[in-house]
């Protein structure tokens, strides 16, 4: 056997092929930390540890050339032990995929909701609004009864209740520097349609100041509950409406205390803060004057009458006799149900009577020339 050739046995066991490599990493990597430092040093930096790839024969040179080039941008294993952190791989897919549907399922035909279909998901649920049924699958009824044309010509029942169970909001980035409410989400829709609602109706000389209640029995810290009401658990919302149509013109949502911080007045109590901010929504219409405002004893007293008269606005409703500004004797008057008691005072006018039990009523529908009518 010539000497130079080496057989496989030895070839196994003889590792004076793997320390040659060995010491030529070592010299080189030597010399390259000379060379980067400038300095003439004979002294070794030891080796903590080092992976080394056993290479065949036939690639050996060009590994080398590799091994040269690359070698300054590699770290130690033992320098270097901490993995690097790795970003989490979220797939862009649709909320529905990767769930498990059913053979029947309606959301096997999910698509995207397009503009003029929205547009038509509002019209149908503003008429429903004005035929309320008992749930939402009466209105795609084929009953020859209760059939209604309408709904299943405008949406198929399964793509309304897509678009309908689909529906959300979500906060939009605004450059708004007031506190957060807990209306964020929706506070953008609302500003958005509260000056809409005068820009296709105007209101009559008679409106009118109340609260609403939006049905709900969710989980929010502001919902509302009156037993005394039809709709008992809500979101409550104050509103001021055309009184012979009962158009809604301008609302606010009630959200807490955090409400107070929106409201014009501070100096005015929350009750007469409440009418002066929703009648200066109205001021969106030119030359505004001249409105009878309705409301109740909640909201109405002497104070609030004149500053609503400034803006050059009437205030009409029952008032309770605890208000401030008041005539102490119209407390303890005893009623005969044909005696009326009258206060005058500037242009507003105090009235108390009673019915079933006693009624204070504060107007400014009264001229001082024109004198005192009977009342009914």
């Amino acid at each position: 056997m010539n000497k130079n050739q080496i057989n496989s046995s030895s070839d196994e066991f003889d590792f004076s092929i793997l320390n040659k490599q060995i010491i030529w990493i070592h010299d080189g990597l030597r010399f390259k930390t000379n060379e980067s430092s400038g300095e003439d040093s004979d002294e070794v930096t030891s080796l903590k540890q080092r992976k080394i790839r056993i290479i065949d024969s036939e690639s050996e040179t060009e590994s080398e050339t590799a091994e040269d080039a690359s070698s300054t941008e590699w770290a130690l294993c033992g320098e270097y032990e901490e993995m690097p952190r790795r970003a989490q791989f979220i797939s862009g897919k649709h909320p529905i995929e990767g769930r498990t549907l059913s053979a029947n399922s309606i959301w096997r035909s999910w698509r995207d909701v397009e503009n003029a279909e929205f547009w038509a998901f509002i019209v149908v649920i503003i008429n429903m609004d004005t035929m309320p049924l008992t749930n939402l699958q009466e209105y795609w009824s084929r009953d020859n009864v209760s059939y209604i044309p309408f709904y299943p010509e405008t949406f198929t029942r399964d793509r309304f209740n897509q678009v309908f169970w689909m529906l959300h909001l979500t906060t939009i980035p605004t450059n708004n520097t007031n506190p957060r409410s807990r209306l964020q989400q929706v506070s953008c829709f609302l500003d958005y349609i509260n000056p809409k609602f005068l820009d296709y109706f105007i209101p009559d000389e008679q409106i009118c100041v109340d609260e609403s209640t939006v049905k709900f029995k969710g989980r929010i810290s502001f919902i509302a509950y009156n037993s005394k009401k039809p709709t008992k658990w809500g979101i409550r919302i104050y509103t001021l409406a055309d009184s012979n149509t009962g158009y809604i013109c301008c609302i606010l949502p009630y959200y807490g205390s955090l409400i107070t911080e929106l409201l014009v007045r501070f100096d005015l109590p929350v009750s007469s803060r409440i009418p002066l901010h929703l009648y200066k929504m109205l001021e969106k219409i030119p030359s505004v004057q001249g409105y009878h405002m309705y409301t109740d004893r909640y909201y109405i007293s002497y104070v609030l009458a004149q500053e609503l008269a400034k803006l050059k606005c009437h205030i009409i409703g029952t008032i309770l006799t605890n208000r401030k500004e008041l005539p102490s004797g119209i407390k303890k008057t005893k009623f005969v149900k044909t005696f009326t008691v009258s206060y005058p005072r500037n242009n507003t006018l105090l009235l108390a009577w009673k019915d079933k039990r006693p009624v204070t009523c504060l107007t400014q529908e009264w001229r001082p020339s024109e004198g005192l009518h009977e009342v009914e």
